[in-house]
């Protein structure tokens, strides 16, 4: 027999207290509605049980409106999965950081899916647009080769950074970090 949303919310309400079982319930409903199976809903649900606290119309529903960027509704769920902050991003930030990655980048919509910590990253200021020209300057020269190498680029410390994305290219490197150090000044200056 299939655990009911009730068993769900008692699971959930040993690590987070709810007033009323509404909102869970509603969190529980809205997963089931668009066809996620109670599996998956109870394994978030078991990785983050503050995720039944939260306003599906706010959080969730702007994210399922048709599909994001190409994305299968199950392919964001996947990737809702990998990494729960990735729904917390609002739907013009995953937008923004979608169309960066596929249209400035030559990426598929699905690296973003596959790696969804990408949308709580800094679109302009720190992170994305600064290395995602580092990026384009490797890939031109066929320094990096893959989406591999790519997610690595994004998801690794400033130091580690322009160690092994920099200065590790050393006859490229000062052209790399002055392309770098100038979409960080300008961001500066923007703001």
């Amino acid at each position: 027999m299939a655990p009911s949303n009730k068993d769900f919310v008692f699971s959930a309400s040993k690590y987070v207290h709810f007033d009323t079982p509404e909102k869970p319930d509603s969190v529980i409903r809205f997963f089931i509605n668009h066809d996620f199976s109670k599996t998956h809903i109870l394994a978030v649900i078991r990785r983050r049980p503050q995720f039944l606290l939260t306003s599906t119309e706010r959080t969730y529903a702007p994210k399922f409106v048709g599909s994001i960027s190409g994305l299968s509704e199950e392919e964001i769920f996947k990737a809702f999965l990998k990494n729960l902050l990735c729904m917390a991003s609002s739907e013009d930030k995953i937008m923004a950081i979608m169309d960066y990655f596929v249209r400035k980048m030559g990426c598929k919509a699905l690296f973003v899916a596959e790696c969804p910590s990408l949308t709580t990253f800094s679109l302009e200021k720190k992170r994305i647009v600064p290395r995602g020209s580092v990026a384009q300057g490797l890939l031109s020269k066929v320094l990096i080769k893959n989406d591999l190498g790519l997610s690595t680029l994004f998801h690794t410390s400033e130091k580690l950074f322009l160690k092994r994305f920099v200065n590790h290219y050393k006859e490229e490197a000062s052209q790399l970090l002055k392309l770098y150090d100038e979409k960080l000044m300008l961001v500066k200056y923007a703001l």
